[in-house]
């Protein structure tokens, strides 16, 4: 058989990519379940564990209450331990800085007397 065209039914026993993987280039699921997840529903499924997640892009929705890029940061009321930090603004209440090493100043700018 040199060429086959199968429009529907099904293949009993048989696995798909059992000695080599097959290359998929569309596919279109209109209904069903996978892992009980139904296919097609109105209503996504709730993720309660994504495992281990080495890259992520979120560009919107809410974690615990924070609107993921609203226009006011969130307040953050502990980071916990952080092991480096570059802080490009805001101010910083109560801290002598240099108080155990003194700090090297590169420009004051204009500093009044």
């Amino acid at each position: 058989v040199t060429n086959i065209d199968i429009n529907g039914g099904s293949i009993d026993g048989v696995t798909i990519g059992a000695a080599s993987a097959p290359t998929v280039s569309d596919i279109d699921i209109n209904g069903g379940t996978i892992d009980g997840v139904t296919i097609g529903a109105t209503t996504p499924p709730t993720v309660t564990d994504l495992g281990s997640v080495a890259t992520c892009d979120i560009n919107g929705g809410t974690i615990d209450g924070v609107t993921i890029g609203a226009t006011v940061a969130p307040t953050v009321t502990n980071l916990g331990s952080v092991a480096d930090c570059d802080i490009n603004g805001g101010t910083i209440d109560g801290v002598t800085i240099g108080a155990t090493t003194a700090p090297t100043v590169t420009d004051l700018g204009s500093v009044a007397t």
